[in-house]
């Protein structure tokens, strides 16, 4: 049981200080949070989508996307258009200051996955991210 607590503490740990450091430099490089980044990723692969498709991508729940789509179209990096399928929805699509943002995190994001695959390499990144993906999907009931 012990065992069981300290993972799960350690993954607490590990996810906050790693959304700091992301967000830290996201931020210095184009001016977006690891989040904001994770949504224009999302974006540039669904452009078009709606505002409850990058939701369910993200698994956020609609009040989170809400406000985080709110201050990406403030930034001017996505941009909400009605859609033309029904009048009452609005589709999402990245703008060139969104991809813009990306050109500039993407190396970071890499050279990042580059360090860790140095450090650990790949076979245990591939077992993390197992791990790590079965942990994701996990759903409350």
């Amino acid at each position: 049981m012990e065992q069981e607590r300290r993972i799960y503490f350690l993954l607490n740990q590990a996810q906050h200080q790693l959304k700091l450091y992301i967000d830290k430099i996201m931020v210095e490089a184009a001016g977006v949070t690891g989040a904001q980044v994770a949504a224009l990723l999302f974006m540039e692969e669904h452009d078009g989508c709606q505002q409850k498709e990058l939701a369910a991508g993200l698994k956020l729940d609609t009040s989170a996307i809400t406000g985080m789509v709110e201050r990406l179209c403030r930034k001017e990096l996505l941009e909400k258009r009605r859609s033309l399928d029904d009048r009452r929805a609005f589709s999402l699509h990245i703008s060139e200051h969104g991809l813009l943002a990306l050109v500039q995190v993407k190396p970071i994001i890499c050279s990042n996955n580059q360090l860790l695959e140095h450090r650990f390499g790949s076979d245990v990144l591939d077992q993390c991210a197992d791990v790590l993906q079965y942990l994701a999907n996990i759903k409350a009931e």
